[in-house]
């Protein structure tokens, strides 16, 4: 990539597959690591951590991330 001297270089925030590749390197969350989360949350409620609601969306990633087995899906 060629950039003007004294100038980072810039690096593309959009195209195809961008968002996707991003995503597929990412861990999922997970309850272990949710209730970490809101455990340091609790020991400081004046954190950014316990202040900006943090803790309440990772658990809620966490429920989202959990899969549930389905009763029905043996009889199918």
């Amino acid at each position: 990539m060629i950039t003007e001297p004294g100038h980072p270089a810039r690096f593309p925030t959009h195209g195809a597959g961008m968002g996707s590749r991003l995503e597929s390197m990412s861990t999922p969350m997970d309850h272990d690591s949710a209730d970490r989360i809101s455990a340091a949350a609790d020991r400081d409620p004046d954190s950014p951590t316990a202040t900006s609601g943090f803790d309440d969306r990772a658990q809620d990633a966490a429920d989202r991330n959990t899969v549930v087995d389905d009763p029905d899906e043996d009889f199918l």
